[in-house]
């Protein structure tokens, strides 16, 4: 019996389907450290290409698992995601497209967090990407958010108005490079 998220006894088969992981990610249940444990294995025993396929865990819709994370509040489980992607061995641009979680019509997990209201997953998204180790650049193209890369200010008047000073704050008091700063927080 699962008393809170990411407590229950979970087994799984020695090969994790797409769908599978889809649900494991949708249902944010990465965050049980045996579902993490028995998915890191099995990404071992993936080439590159396989890695890819599995983290990016579609729905059958186009969503990325990451973008169901988000679009859920799945908090834990977004950061063991993150931890996931960033230590498969896979290169830095694999890893940026994984983590800006673009469903197929365009639209980034950040911005279904700003669509859905989940503060949480916001800023421990924005929190992750501006403490990982990407350049400025791959930075800013993250927490763009828009579905064309510019700046979510523009459309944030549907925006839960907290939500975005907080989104505000934690770009500002970030370490990004100032014209960055002034890039993602553009009312252009």
């Amino acid at each position: 019996m699962e008393t809170e998220p990411g407590t229950a006894l979970v087994w799984l088969p020695p090969e994790v389907s797409h769908d599978m992981m889809f649900l494991i990610v949708k249902k944010g249940h990465l965050s049980n450290p045996g579902v993490g444990l028995q998915i890191d294995n099995y990404l071992r025993t993936l080439d590159a290409d396989g890695k890819k396929a599995l983290l990016v865990a579609k729905s059958p819709h186009g969503e990325p698992g990451l973008y169901m994370e988000m679009k859920y509040d799945h908090v834990l489980s977004i950061k063991a995601y993150w931890a996931m992607v960033m230590k498969s061995g896979l290169d830095d641009d694999d890893k940026q497209a994984l983590l800006t979680a673009k469903s197929d019509k365009g639209i980034s997990a950040l911005r279904i967090t700003f669509d859905s209201g989940n503060h949480d997953s916001m800023i421990t998204y924005v929190e992750l990407v501006l403490n990982s180790t990407f350049p400025d650049t791959v930075k800013q193209t993250m927490l763009a958010s828009a579905d064309n890369g510019k700046s979510i200010m523009p459309s944030q008047l549907g925006f839960d108005q907290e939500m975005v000073m907080l989104y505000k704050n934690a770009i500002m008091r970030s370490s990004l490079d100032e014209k960055v700063k002034e890039s993602l927080l553009s009312e252009e």
